[in-house]
């Protein structure tokens, strides 16, 4: 989950340019555009009053083993209009593989046809102007099997 072991790179808010890192266990997710209120909260909230946003969640460095799928948790799913993972062996994901995905309440389980070692992987969920933290993500986990 994303618990208060973060570091707030930017101040707290919904803009794009609100950054966090969160390491566990030697392992770094980083993400753009999403709330925690100041590590108050066990979520990321998403979802901008004022613009259309689209939060990213990207590993801090390559996985050494073959991902065969990644499950999202969501806690609420509203306004998002498009989500995709990118899988790519450059951290800048220049050359990526791309599966599209519909997020919903709960597990949101994207497959990941084909797996291999030494990759980055890139979460864009794109959400429509609505409300700030409209959608919220409970926890990000990346499978082997």
């Amino acid at each position: 989950s994303f618990l208060a072991k973060n570091t707030n790179d930017s101040t707290s808010g919904y803009g794009d340019s609100n950054k966090y890192t969160y390491t566990e266990n030697g392992f770094s997710i980083k993400t753009t555009a999403a709330n925690n209120n100041g590590k108050q909260w066990d979520l990321l909230k998403i979802g901008s009053k004022n613009n259309d946003s689209s939060p990213t969640f990207t590993t801090g460095s390559a996985i050494d083993k073959a991902i065969t799928s990644v499950v999202m948790n969501f806690g609420v799913v509203a306004n998002v209009t498009g989500a995709k993972l990118e899988v790519s062996t450059s951290a800048d994901f220049s050359s990526a593989d791309t599966y599209d995905f519909v997020p919903v309440a709960g597990d949101t389980t994207i497959k990941i046809t084909t797996p291999k070692t030494g990759c980055y992987y890139r979460i864009t969920i794109n959400v429509a102007k609505s409300s700030n933290g409209c959608t919220t993500i409970n926890s990000v986990a990346f499978w082997i099997n």
